[in-house]
């Protein structure tokens, strides 16, 4: 979750790939040194996130935890929003959003999975539950 969380946040996550510092020897897990195979959700994460920036807007976004009852949200209000859900409960998720239409979709951050959802349309300002 860190790097969704980091990046909702507005940040730019980067990750130290330790894999290019020990060269040829493999970490020594013992010695305190976390393996390669730990840092392969964090490697997929980040690129997860990075297909996400590409298709969004983000010169027109900022963080806006404010919106969401998660915490964590990119919005540009009337636009788009992507919001993260970090809890590993499917609880609902409202989100204060402007007047428009908008095309939902689901991303399941841990089995990298994407799902269309409905389209939203939203007349007046408020709190939408999704």
């Amino acid at each position: 979750m860190w790097a969704w969380k980091a990046f909702l946040r507005g940040q730019h996550p980067i990750l130290m790939d330790f894999g290019l510092i020990g060269g040829a020897n493999p970490p020594d897990p013992s010695a305190g040194t976390p393996s390669y195979a730990s840092f392969e959700v964090v490697c997929y994460a980040i690129g997860d996130t990075r297909r996400f920036a590409e298709r969004l807007n983000l010169l027109q976004m900022e963080s806006r935890g404010d919106l969401s009852s998660t915490g964590y949200a990119l919005a540009s209000p009337g636009a788009e929003y992507l919001v993260l859900q970090p809890s590993e409960t499917a609880q609902p998720i409202t989100l204060n959003v402007e007047p428009g239409r908008y095309a939902l979709e689901w991303f399941h951050v841990q089995q990298r999975e994407t799902l269309a959802g409905d389209t939203l349309t939203v007349e007046r300002a408020g709190s939408q539950r999704l």
